[in-house]
């Protein structure tokens, strides 16, 4: 979010303190897994991932990770499977689903199997 304000008029002040407000409850938002897995299960039944070759994206589950900031873990078969596009859907579901407008969301996609270190895929 972009906000325009002059200290010399004052011109957009009064949008300053409600923005840092809303951008603040975005910050500090915690989901259940329960719901993000159903968020998941929806975007994908909406709109199935596309076959790779001949094999296809199973996403397994899907939990938040971090709150700062928000991040979402997918662990599923193979995220090499999963184009860019695709996963810039699935951030947009998020993002409308939770109302995260301003605040970063990180989506951590993960192979089967992948326990520790650095995640395959992040989008930002």
């Amino acid at each position: 979010m972009l906000l325009e304000v002059s200290a010399l008029t004052g011109k957009g002040a009064s949008k300053l303190i409600p923005s840092a407000l809303k951008l603040a409850a975005e910050i500090q938002l915690e989901i259940p897994t329960a719901t993000v897995n159903r968020v998941l299960q929806e975007a994908v039944e909406r709109n199935a991932p596309p076959v790779a070759g001949r094999r296809r994206a199973r996403f397994y589950y899907a939990t938040q990770v971090s709150q700062r900031p928000l991040t979402i873990a997918v662990f599923m078969n193979d995220p090499g499977l999963v184009p860019a596009n695709y996963r810039r859907y699935l951030e947009g579901v998020f993002r409308k689903h939770f109302a995260v407008r301003s605040a970063p969301l990180r989506l951590v996609l993960r192979g089967r199997g992948e326990r520790s270190g650095e995640p395959d895929e992040v989008l930002q």
